[in-house]
């Protein structure tokens, strides 16, 4: 039986597909971290920024085009009109949700006269366009920062 307290430190404590296992777990890991296909997922779609560029590639080809015309024109701050515009878009989004569900509110109930049931039609549409513009900003717009800028 070998002796298990003896290590070669020659060979590394991780094997490669343990180490790229944990270079995809990481979420701090600055470099592209692909998920090993042999360990039964598909490879991670975390984008990660391309150095130089302060913005974050798209799916769209024309995005991309339009980010770099932008990132030229404006000394390396695409990115910021990258955040800008997705924090407009969702914030609008969050004002539609607030509406629609006060329209379905004062469409089911009476809001007339104030009463118990139009403070909660006002706390409730409130609180959906809360959460309708915090997760998406959370999720979209503001992942990429780190710490404080976050």
């Amino acid at each position: 039986m070998p002796d298990t307290t003896t290590r070669d430190p020659r060979r590394p404590l991780l094997s490669a597909t343990d180490l790229d296992e944990a270079r995809w777990m990481d979420p701090t890991l600055k470099t592209r971290a692909v998920r090993p296909a042999d360990a039964g997922g598909a490879p991670s779609t975390r984008r990660e920024p391309v150095p130089g560029k302060s913005y974050y590639d798209t799916r769209w080809p024309l995005v991309n085009q339009a980010l770099a015309i932008a990132e030229r024109l404006t000394g390396g701050r695409a990115g910021v009109f990258q955040r800008l515009f997705t924090y407009l878009v969702i914030g609008g989004t969050a004002a539609m949700v607030n509406l629609g569900a006060f329209a379905v509110f004062e469409h089911f109930g009476s809001l007339k006269v104030l009463s118990l049931y139009s403070v909660f039609a006002y706390v409730s549409a409130y609180e959906l366009s809360i959460l309708a513009n915090f997760i998406p900003n959370d999720y979209f717009t503001f992942r990429f920062l780190s710490g404080h800028q976050r």
